[in-house]
């Protein structure tokens, strides 16, 4: 995913979808906010040294995607302020890091930054860019990889009733993160209805899974 260039009609589509791709995009590259969870990458790496089941494959992989945004928006950089609701999110996510419950990373992390804001973010990344072959060639590239991602996250979650209540009592912090960027969505026709019935649905198949985790274990 090195060595990406802009699509050379980027300027050509309209501005308001231009708009929604890069404050979508910047979920996935907070260009503006790296500072603030630098910590990420280090603490990261150390997890995949205690923690035999946590890949240093997944990571690496989070840190090609964090480049492919980088580079394709050189020319049109990502500056979209990011709203409370993300920053609170990533805040606390960081701490979770720290603290190296196994858990409850895979809880928020896996099952609900992956399993459900990231799925809903590059599926609308899929759709929006049809137009933009090197654009979406490596969203479809990142989507593959996410899913493997979000598999994982099944494989090294070892209490799946904590899990399970996680998932629900933090779900409702995604809702409101995808519904504080309706403002760039509304506008290239998607519905605040529409995308939480989606998330409902990933959030239902993701507790799901992990209840037939716990029969299976039974």
């Amino acid at each position: 995913m090195y060595h990406v260039s802009m699509d050379s009609n980027w300027f050509s589509i309209s501005q308001e979808k231009r708009t929604a791709i890069k404050y979508i995009s910047e979920n996935f590259y907070p260009a503006k906010y790296m500072n603030r969870w630098r910590d990420f990458k280090e603490i990261s790496y150390k997890l995949s040294e205690i923690v035999k089941l946590y890949s240093s494959t997944q990571i690496t992989e989070e840190i090609e995607h964090f480049e492919f945004f980088k580079q394709y928006f050189n020319e049109d950089t990502l500056d979209l302020p990011l709203p409370e609701s993300y920053i609170k999110w990533f805040d606390s996510m960081l701490l979770a890091f720290r603290h190296g419950n196994i858990d409850e990373i895979a809880s928020r992390f896996h099952m609900i930054t992956e399993g459900i804001l990231a799925t809903v973010g590059l599926k609308i990344l899929n759709e929006t860019s049809m137009e933009l072959p090197e654009f979406n060639f490596n969203i479809k590239k990142i989507i593959e990889d996410e899913a493997r991602h979000i598999n994982f996250g099944f494989q090294i979650i070892m209490n799946p009733n904590y899990a399970v209540n996680r998932i629900e009592e933090l779900y409702p912090y995604a809702e409101d993160i995808i519904k504080d960027g309706m403002k760039y969505l509304e506008p290239i026709g998607y519905s605040w209805y529409d995308l939480r019935k989606l998330m409902l649905e990933l959030k239902e198949a993701r507790i799901n899974k992990l209840k037939k985790k716990i029969m299976s274990a039974n």
